[in-house]
């Protein structure tokens, strides 16, 4: 006669013959089981197998071939230390990175047009920070995630600094003072700065002319 009992037991779903592990034994209600594994990107061949129980024999469904791909990020770039400010000062940077697929792992680089100025920053959170120390003038930054498996790269829009020169303090002295004429005296300048030691020339003078072979 007619069953009047529908199947019951489990299903067991496989990835190419080895069970998911969070779908190894999922019950049978109404003749469905469904099982919603995380699976990174790749390809994967699935199969589901009913595990008999005492009325109905196991069976193996047909195989789907299941594609997954990466999932889209989006990256940003912020400064806190602004769009102008004086050379030797960090700029602190500010990168998230962000995707409808969960929270990004991973790095990011920092390029100063195609030069990186911070390589390799780890994400925490999907979040980082890195500061650079530029160079004087225009620059334009941009942050890119480097991907992982299962998100795919992306990079920010342009910020675009403007780094000023440090301000200096220059220091004169002399070796011999008062001199007598004829005699050599040497002078001494010493330019400081709070960042570095500031590279460059000299220009001597006296009373607004230049000294012969001390000009810069």
């Amino acid at each position: 006669g007619t069953p009047t009992t529908q199947p019951t037991g489990t299903i067991t779903f496989k990835n190419g013959g080895t069970a998911i592990t969070s779908c190894t034994t999922v019950t049978v209600v109404a003749n469905v089981a469904t099982c919603a594994p995380t699976l990174t990107n790749g390809s994967y061949t699935l199969t589901a197998v009913y595990n008999a129980d005492g009325n109905y024999a196991s069976a193996s469904s047909n195989t789907v071939t299941q594609t997954v791909n990466q999932s889209a990020t989006s990256t940003s770039l912020t400064s806190s230390t602004g769009s102008s400010f004086a050379y030797g000062t960090p700029d602190v940077l500010n990168f998230t990175v962000s995707s409808s697929g969960g929270t990004p792992t991973g790095t990011v680089t920092v390029n100063d047009g195609a030069t990186p100025v911070c390589t390799t920053a780890a994400l925490t959170a999907g979040a980082g920070t890195c500061s650079p120390i530029l160079a004087y003038g225009p620059h334009s930054l941009t942050a890119t995630y480097n991907g992982a498996t299962s998100y795919a790269s992306s990079t920010s829009s342009a910020l675009t600094p403007t780094v000023s020169a440090e301000s200096t303090a220059t220091a004169l002295s002399s070796g011999t003072n008062p001199s007598i004429y004829g005699n050599t005296v040497t002078f001494t300048a010493t330019v400081s700065a709070s960042y570095a030691t500031p590279a460059g020339t000299i220009n001597f003078t006296a009373d607004a002319t230049t000294i012969t072979g001390c000009g810069a």
